[in-house]
């Protein structure tokens, strides 16, 4: 932690001591790049040029869902004009800044939310779980939701991805199926007389810039020749061959974010839509180049499943390389005669991705071979 981040923490306790405990307020401590944050204590709508003019020297843009809001010459330009509680930014800043923001904190209020992508606030100062926060009446319409380089999968069997919490003054995407009006559960709040509230992250500094742009790539299955990759692997994403993005496995469906190149210089040559990613894990003291099973197309707001082997399609034998042995080893399962029973061999014998293991698969790995 540098001397700066030290004394603006110091700075900012200080300040939460001596504050007047009727005012419900809150301190943000942002960091240069993109923060994705809410105001969710704010009771009406106000103007975006006095609601940041404490920072306004630090500030490069602010990003709601759909609108924008730029300094030029000290002016604001753009079509966002007001901050509002309802809403979720990406405020984008040159240097470490601090956001203190007076106003009240309602009872949950009432979002409208639209099929695809909604960027909303999360409405209370008390941190909650997803299960806890969510209605249930919103699982069956409700696809993801995508943080700040965090992510949440919404299926049958489950909620999958490191999102796993709400937290206070924090912004979150959204998407949903079809159309939902939607209120979060309230909370069982501690009594206090204090209502201040700071937010401020203290988790290990990334060897990646974050970004306002992000990809959400849910890792289904992973495989090191034959076997489901440790559970102290690392996975790193590349676009051309600069790191995006990082997670430790943490088991099926693991959430990768992969960041995108949204313009403003932390994030060049990042990805841009449409390019394709690569993978790669740092398993065991050793490094693998990663074959991805599924969509490795690089979209923003875009999620996706996929599942990764550092073998290709038909190698089955995994020495490397296809041969007659690999063809070998497919027939005799397509006949029935030596039935594969390894999930990652299985998995890469279906080469031309049909969902079936066929004669067709032998066909395309031949082709392969003769190439």
């Amino acid at each position: 932690m540098n001397i700066k981040k030290i004394i603006l923490i110091l700075f900012l306790n200080f300040n939460l001591l001596f504050c007047d405990e009727i005012n419900e307020n809150a301190v943000y401590l942002l960091y240069p790049g993109p923060n994705l944050i809410s105001f969710p204590h704010i009771t009406e709508s106000k103007s975006i040029d006095t609601f940041f003019e404490s920072i306004q020297n630090n500030i490069i843009s602010v990003i709601s869902d759909g609108q924008i809001g730029l300094i030029n010459n000290n002016q604001w330009i753009g079509g966002l004009q007001t901050i509002d509680n309802l809403s979720g930014y990406w405020v984008i800043v040159d240097e470490i800044s601090l956001l203190d923001i007076q106003g009240v904190y309602s009872n949950s209020p009432l979002y409208l939310l639209n099929s695809g992508a909604n960027l909303i606030s999360y409405p209370f100062k008390t941190n909650q779980s997803l299960t806890n926060a969510l209605p249930t009446y919103l699982y069956d319409n409700i696809y993801a939701i995508i943080g700040e380089n965090e992510a949440a999968l919404f299926t049958e069997n489950g909620i999958f991805g490191s999102l796993t919490t709400f937290e206070a003054n924090k912004a979150y995407w959204f998407f949903m199926v079809n159309p939902n009006p939607f209120s979060y559960n309230n909370p069982n709040l501690l009594s206090t007389n204090n209502s201040n509230h700071y937010t401020f992250d203290d988790e290990t500094e990334l060897d990646y810039s974050q970004s306002s742009s992000q990809s959400v790539y849910f890792i289904e299955n992973a495989y090191i020749n034959g076997e489901i990759i440790s559970e102290y692997s690392h996975i790193s994403a590349y676009c051309n061959n600069i790191k995006v993005g990082g997670k430790n496995w943490s088991g099926n469906m693991t959430d990768l974010i992969a960041m995108g190149d949204d313009g403003y210089g932390y994030t060049e040559n990042y990805c841009l839509n449409d390019d394709n990613i690569t993978i790669n894990v740092h398993s065991n003291n050793s490094d693998y180049d990663m074959l991805i099973i599924g969509n490795d197309q690089w979209d923003n707001n875009n999620i996706s499943i996929i599942s990764i082997s550092n073998v290709q399609y038909g190698d089955l034998n995994f020495d490397y390389s296809l041969n007659i042995s690999d063809l070998i080893i497919l027939i005799e399962h397509i006949i029935g005669f030596n039935v594969l029973t390894n999930d990652h061999k299985i998995l890469i014998s279906d080469s031309n991705q049909d969902g079936l293991i066929n004669i067709t698969d032998l066909i395309f790995n031949l082709e392969l071979i003769l190439e």
